[in-house]
């Protein structure tokens, strides 16, 4: 088996990153010049997968294997038909759930007020070690140790306890004899131990962000989220097609922007790069770019597909 240092281990994953973010970028630019014309076949094509899903983990199904694949096949019709006639809804959901989120995120960005990001935290035992201090073990002998038991006593004090557990126990088989219990296994690994701590420490600094943008701004950012869902609906269910064109140009334009930053960022040294746009100026690329996309859908699209 291969084996890999540090830098090539890092290597590859840059790489990785980066046939990422050229992925988000490619998938992207198709969003935004063909998001409205695949938008109702690819409603029908959902339904189908979801119809065939739904009957293959029906009882019937499972139960009669030779009816199983007819009952599979007509999952999948019905899903696309259905799928196919509530395009609107299918549509209107979509839009209120992507503007409910972009708007926000737009106001915070345009602002420049987006809640912190915790990379890395060193837990309370890192930072002893750095200090100086050895760390405790919950289960360290103490210094002074204390008087060894007699084995009678021993013997006296166990037997109770071990015909109480051999009582309530269903089996009458089970041997406690030199029964142990073994605490270290109950311990969190160290891994989980630090993730577990950078999840609580994100926490507090979402928390602590909250709390710093005061009663107007969380006011604010709500109100917003719910007038992004209502626009949402109501255009995806009155202009279908205008909705898809929209909600393709928008998605298409924020995976091809952050695309594009990120493949800079990963395939360059950072300090080769020119300084990054502000966030400010990232909210109105993409705004102009979603506009662009938008218009440039209805012309393209506008007599192939029906209004």
């Amino acid at each position: 088996m291969e084996t890999l240092d540090v830098p090539q281990l890092i290597q590859r994953i840059a790489m990785a990153g980066q046939v990422a973010m050229l992925g988000s970028i490619i998938l992207g630019a198709m969003l935004l010049l063909l998001g409205r014309r695949i938008a109702r076949p690819g409603c029908a094509m959902l339904g189908l997968a979801a119809g065939g899903v739904t009957a293959m983990v029906l009882p019937s199904v499972a139960t009669n294997t030779q009816l199983a694949p007819l009952l599979v096949v007509c999952g999948c019709v019905v899903g696309f038909v259905v799928a196919w006639l509530m395009f609107r809804i299918f549509m209107g959901l979509n839009c209120g759930i992507l503007l409910a989120i972009a708007l926000p995120i737009a106001s915070l960005m345009w602002r420049d007020r987006l809640p912190p990001i915790v990379l890395h935290e060193p837990a309370a035992h890192q930072q002893a070690e750095s200090a100086g201090f050895e760390p405790l073990s919950l289960f360290e002998p103490d210094v002074q140790e204390p008087p060894a038991e007699t084995e009678t006593s021993t013997q006296t004090q166990e037997q109770p306890i071990t015909e109480e557990l051999q009582n309530l126990l269903p089996f009458d088989d089970v041997a406690l004899d030199g029964f142990k219990p073994e605490p270290d296994k109950w311990l969190k690994s160290e891994a989980t131990e630090e993730v577990q701590t950078r999840v609580e420490n994100q926490a507090n600094a979402f928390h602590d962000w909250w709390d710093s943008i005061g009663r107007n701004g969380q006011k604010n950012l709500v109100g917003l989220a719910f007038a992004g869902v209502a626009c949402g609906l109501l255009l995806g269910v009155i202009a279908p097609y205008w909705g898809a064109a929209l909600f393709s140009s928008l998605l298409g334009s924020t995976m091809v922007i952050l695309g594009g930053l990120g493949w800079l960022a990963i395939g360059k040294d950072a300090s080769s790069l020119p300084s990054l746009p502000e966030s400010s100026e990232i909210v109105l690329l993409i705004g102009l770019i979603t506009i662009a996309g938008t218009l440039f859908q209805w012309i393209i699209w506008t007599r192939k597909t029906d209004k």
